[in-house]
């Protein structure tokens, strides 16, 4: 409510009526919230379909070590979760690729949101459940991208 808006810092406030219907909602699901001023950003079903389909394809060129398709999934700006950018990931994906093992790549849960960005026209994050399996390496857990879909092409920016 308007009146509450003093001194919010950015936070966002609710009378307690509304907050308990919130937290019905939500309640026991995965769930996000996005609050934005200027509503829910909307996306059409061909960009949607565009973007599931680029998903599966950065996910098939990983799993098939074909390093050149698998980075020009990757954006100029692109921030890996230790803070590293675009030349030290590529380098190091080059080297892991090079032994051309099999993998088993798996994405369960697969969420796709639209994310509200001032600096990119479309922003997702894609959060899912990631099964990943090599000779020498397992990984299962949680893992999330924030990308851009620009002139029909997903470039990753952020991985965590």
């Amino acid at each position: 409510p308007r009146r509450y808006t003093k001194n919010t810092e950015g936070c966002v406030v609710m009378t307690n009526d509304l907050l308990e219907i919130f937290d019905q909602r939500v309640k026991d699901q995965k769930s996000i919230a996005i609050i934005s001023e200027d509503g829910i950003p909307h996306v059409d079903k061909k960009t949607m379909s565009a973007l599931l389909a680029q998903i599966f394809q950065w996910r098939n060129s990983w799993k098939y070590s074909d390093i050149e398709r698998y980075l020009n999934f990757y954006h100029e700006d692109f921030k890996r979760f230790d803070g590293s950018g675009i030349d030290s990931f590529s380098k190091m994906k080059r080297r892991i690729f090079s032994r051309d093992e099999d993998k088993k790549i798996l994405f369960k849960d697969l969420m796709v949101v639209p994310y509200p960005d001032e600096k990119y026209d479309q922003m997702f994050r894609v959060s899912y459940y990631q099964i990943y399996e090599t000779e020498n390496h397992k990984f299962r857990g949680n893992k999330e991208v924030y990308l851009t879909f620009e002139d029909g092409k997903m470039k990753i920016l952020v991985e965590r």
